[in-house]
């Protein structure tokens, strides 16, 4: 993903789980971008769902994995290295969650107003922009760190999360390759969250 990257997200009257999960898919969405709007879209419909329909409910409980996938799942994969595949994009991941969400969620409408949803994925969008900018300006400097050690699988698996965040799959997906072949492993590595 570039800085110069537009995005035109709809504006909607009002929006099915659908129609925000492929808005989401638009912008890229990293965990901490993802996080923001299960924040403030997500955990508002589940907690109504929850009052409204039960726990029983199957939009509650889709509600609540889909909340577990953006709040931590999302981040979790990533940390521990289950995306690293060039086409392990942030797309790819939320067409896996969709699959394996409830049906009666997708056409399910958000109670919180159109106007209110598109304010939100517009400033999840700036922050996914800004993200992109600042780890731009941190790939000089773990390079840097990489000569320096260039048998640290740690290091790369760093620049691997850098170049994933910057939308760089293939080179992600080779800087891990390359930290899995120093030895780097989940279980073991300093980084547990992003």
């Amino acid at each position: 993903m570039t800085v110069e990257k537009k995005v035109q997200l709809q504006s909607r009257e009002q929006y099915t789980v659908r129609d925000l999960l492929a808005d989401l898919k638009s912008i890229d969405p990293t965990p901490s971008v993802l996080n923001r709007v299960a924040s403030e879209v997500i955990y508002f419909q589940w907690s109504c769902c929850k009052t409204d329909l039960g726990d029983g409910s199957p939009v509650t409980s889709g509600l609540s994995q889909l909340l577990a996938f953006m709040q931590g799942g999302y981040e979790q994969l990533l940390v521990k290295g289950e995306l690293w595949r060039a086409n392990d994009t942030p797309r790819a991941a939320l067409n896996q969650v969709e699959k394996a969400l409830p049906p009666e969620l997708m056409d399910y409408v958000l109670s919180r107003p159109g106007v209110y949803i598109h304010s939100v994925l517009d400033s999840a969008f700036a922050e996914r922009q800004q993200e992109v900018m600042t780890y731009e300006r941190l790939e000089k400097g773990i390079r840097s760190e990489i000569e320096k050690s260039p048998e640290d699988p740690d290091l790369y698996n760093k620049l691997r999360l850098l170049l994933w965040i910057l939308g760089r799959h293939r080179e992600s997906s080779e800087a891990f390759k390359t930290a899995k072949k120093l030895g780097w492993k989940p279980e073991a590595s300093r980084l547990v969250t992003i």
